[in-house]
């Protein structure tokens, strides 16, 4: 418990400046901000007050490529869409916290 509680609070302190990156295996690491510059991976994002996700994007090469999704602190997703290399692909939905589309908006590649 006394570990535990360190490492939330570590955590806590340190997802100021950092990000949680969840890699495949299940390890979850910390990275540094630059750390991200060539990253390829799903980087995970979290409200600090507890497990909830607030955020998931993939990256490829230290862009934004694939999935993006975040979610309200109640759980519910709040927008969910793609991004590729960098810009905001396809069709992106927003919602609202009782989880009822609120609008949608769709994304040229150009």
């Amino acid at each position: 418990m006394k570990y535990s509680l360190i490492f939330l609070v570590f955590l806590f302190f340190s997802s100021c400046r950092n990000e949680v990156a969840v890699q495949p295996q299940g390890e979850v690491m910390l990275l540094q901000a630059a750390d991200t510059n060539m990253y390829t991976g799903v980087i995970v994002k979290y409200y600090a007050e507890g497990n909830q996700k607030k955020v998931e994007e993939v990256y490829s090469n230290g862009n934004k490529n694939g999935l993006y999704t975040s979610w309200f602190k109640n759980g519910t997703i709040k927008i969910k869409g793609k991004y590729q290399n960098n810009k905001r692909v396809g069709l992106w939905k927003w919602y609202t916290q009782q989880g009822n589309l609120q609008y949608s908006l769709n994304y040229n590649k150009s």
